[in-house]
């Protein structure tokens, strides 16, 4: 049932680079296309997120609750995307240094101004959370069957995961379906105690699927697919220090390279830089390179910020800005997210999403035995 989210408390943002997601070690990123406009609570929350599909203005009865609840949406794989609600047993008026931090980094993004530093949210891990809902929508008129394979092949989730899963609709050539993750029976009564008085609050809003349905409108998602397995990644952007890069002379210089997308505020995406670091040089004599988009460096401030985190790292690679395109080029709604592509660009692998050192390893070599 537990999920680790630890880093997911942050909103999405209009006027940024990427959405929110959740994996172990994922951090959300700001995005123009899934937007929280007001704080978790109020009634007057928009979640627009036109890539995935899925738009909502949150039912009344949210605008009174006490316990926190977090919205993330993601890029499952190919054609499926999700958006989930969770329910953490902590008031939210203990978020405060988080509201805080979203509303000066929405104005710094505005602004240009040097981005502010993520509070810790190591706090939130202490306390018991739980999924209300899972909206689901998947491409190319496939159905439940599709669903679960896809979700079992990137999160290992069953269809005995779910308490339900059930089909809402069609719009396009998308279907949209509606699950709840089931509440794990062996624990059930420890859970209970650990969400104390909050529990009653998460079954009331777990029960009522009706409101949380008549808030949703389901329409074709607008994602692009570029990140699919065959597509092709095209690229100019400067580099960290203001040099004129193109993907196709990055690409041409190695067998495989991998592209590691990451963020200066995303804490999952510094702590891994050392392990990447070590990497770029252990796969370098196999004909790989490693290679960043740090997808806030649209300024010089903040490029510089990079470079110092980079230095302290010891992650010497390549790390290239974000371009003015980066959202079509790189369509991710989480951070850090990795990519694979062989000397031509092609994408060999599924993104991975989340700060993975050892899969990136193995990863690293299944590519290279792809491209031989």
């Amino acid at each position: 049932m537990k999920r680790a989210m630890l880093w997911l408390l942050l909103l999405c943002l209009t006027g940024a680079l990427a959405g929110c997601g959740h994996a172990t070690a994922v951090a959300p990123a700001p995005t123009e296309t899934a937007a929280a406009e007001a704080a978790p609570g109020s009634s007057e929350q928009v979640i627009d997120a036109p890539r995935l599909g899925f738009h909502f203005a949150l039912p009344e009865q949210y605008e009174n609750a006490r316990g926190t609840l977090n919205w993330s949406a993601r890029y499952v794989s190919a054609g499926v995307q999700e958006i989930a609600l969770d329910y953490y047993a902590v008031a939210q008026e203990q978020r405060s240094a988080y509201t805080d931090f979203l509303t000066a980094y929405s104005e710094a993004i505005r602004s240009g101004t040097q981005l502010p530093e993520a509070p810790d949210p190591a706090w939130l891990s202490g306390w018991e959370y739980g999924n209300l809902f899972l909206l689901y929508a998947i491409n190319g008129n496939r159905g439940e069957e599709e669903l679960l394979a896809a979700l079992w092949d990137t999160d290992r989730v069953s269809a005995e995961a779910f308490a339900s899963l059930e089909e809402l609709g069609t719009d396009g050539s998308s279907r949209f379906f509606l699950g709840q993750l089931a509440l794990p029976a062996d624990e059930l009564d420890a859970y209970r105690e650990n969400m104390g008085e909050f529990y009653v609050e998460f079954e009331a809003l777990r029960a009522d699927k009706e409101s949380f349905l008549s808030a949703a409108t389901l329409r074709e998602p607008q994602w692009p697919h570029t990140l699919a397995v065959g597509g092709t990644i095209e690229y100019e952007a400067a580099d960290l220090d203001g040099t004129p890069r193109r993907s196709a002379d990055i690409f041409a210089e190695a067998k495989v390279t991998m592209i590691n997308l990451w963020a200066t505020w995303c804490p999952p995406c510094k702590a891994e830089l050392p392990e990447l670091g070590a990497m770029a040089k252990e796969f370098e004599a196999k004909g790989c390179r490693i290679i960043g988009v740090c997808l806030d460096a649209d300024s010089d401030s903040v490029a510089a910020t990079a470079r110092s985190i980079l230095s302290d790292a010891g992650a010497d690679y390549l790390n290239l800005r974000a371009a003015g395109n980066v959202g079509q080029v790189f369509p991710t709604e989480v951070v850090p997210v990795t990519l694979f592509v062989d000397s031509s660009g092609r994408i060999l692998t599924e993104p991975i999403e989340g700060a993975y050192p050892d899969t990136y390893r193995q990863t690293l070599e299944e590519a290279l035995a792809l491209v031989g």
